[in-house]
């Protein structure tokens, strides 16, 4: 069940970026039923599970390792959550139409050793240029 889970996810995430983004236009401009507008936010449901147990787990880190949890804590944890989300469901979005087209190559990033200081030459030590061992 958990494989399962583990390898839904990230088709769950896509959807919930189309999804939530509909939920939402729904709600504010298509004035439809209040049960087809509660339906459609639906998939916003995984999402504050999630934030819960966020909270849950922050709480349970700091009660264990004796760490005093601010109600600032909470907050951070709140708003980092939503851009935290917008990023995943977007990646998940782009890696679900990548799949679709067929576009299975690893996308690597190109690294140029800039961050690398030049190699001076190479010379030999004094014992080998004039021939002597």
């Amino acid at each position: 069940m958990l494989a399962r889970y583990t390898l839904a996810q990230p088709f769950l995430q896509a959807f919930a970026a189309v999804a939530i983004p509909l939920a939402i236009a729904t709600a504010l401009w298509l004035h439809a039923p209040l049960p087809v507008a509660m339906l459609t936010f639906l998939p916003a449901v995984p999402t504050v599970a999630m934030l819960v147990f966020h909270v849950v787990g922050l709480r349970e880190f700091c009660r264990t390792y004796l760490i005093r949890v601010t109600a600032t804590d909470y907050l951070r944890l709140l708003l980092a959550t939503i851009p935290y989300q917008l990023l995943l469901s977007f990646a998940a979005a782009r890696a679900v139409w990548r799949q679709s087209r067929g576009q299975l190559g690893w996308e690597k990033t190109s690294h140029r050793g800039a961050h690398r200081s030049p190699a001076a030459p190479a010379t030999a030590p004094e014992a080998m240029r004039d021939g002597s061992p």
